[in-house]
């Protein structure tokens, strides 16, 4: 609630050193338009970025493009002695399968489930039936799976206009012959 005397702008956090960071990355995303918004959201820093959830990202506006812009540009956390020291331990994060690829994985392929970076995902639609209704999924995919499915899709569309076709013209042929017989038989 904004009190009588009191501007909006006031309420606003003070920009810091981070804020010029936040600016920074935003900049290389081409998002810099969103920094006030991040701002009056209570987003100051690159962290405040950084722990920003879906549904809040959703709530400002922010569509899956310009997050997947922010993930290529938004540096990994500075590690800790102790959190360094468990990553000695633990394995190598898994890599983007796709040719020479060295980002990080995030997504895994709905079809061949191979490990993919957000610069490499493509979606697809993936429907069933769940009674007489249809049910539509957009899943993650590979680009070698992405283009197998848009070559199937394409054939069965081709094969359901041809059979569609196909019964026009059998229907028809049907009709004109019970016509002609109607015709013979009043004759």
């Amino acid at each position: 609630m904004v009190h009588p005397g009191v501007s909006v702008t006031e309420l606003l956090p003070v920009p810091t050193v981070e804020d010029s960071e936040l600016l920074k990355l935003l900049r290389s995303a081409g998002l810099e338009e969103w920094y006030s918004k991040f701002l009056s959201l209570g987003c100051v820093t690159i962290e405040d970025l950084r722990h920003m959830d879906e549904r809040r990202m959703d709530e400002m506006g922010l569509r899956a493009g310009h997050r997947i812009r922010l993930d290529g540009v938004l540096p990994t956390p500075k590690t800790t002695p102790r959190l360094a020291a468990q990553e000695l331990e633990s394995p190598q994060p898994p890599l983007c399968q796709e040719e020479n690829c060295k980002q990080m994985a995030k997504l895994t392929c709905g079809e061949c489930k191979g490990l993919l970076c957000s610069t490499h995902a493509k979606r697809i639609q993936q429907r069933h039936k769940d009674g007489g209704t249809t049910i539509i999924r957009e899943i993650p995919s590979c680009p070698a799976c992405y283009t197998r499915r848009k070559k199937t899709d394409q054939c069965n569309t081709m094969f359901q206009c041809a059979a569609g076709v196909c019964v026009v013209v059998l229907g028809a042929g049907i009709t004109v012959s019970f016509a002609y017989l109607m015709r013979v038989a009043s004759a």
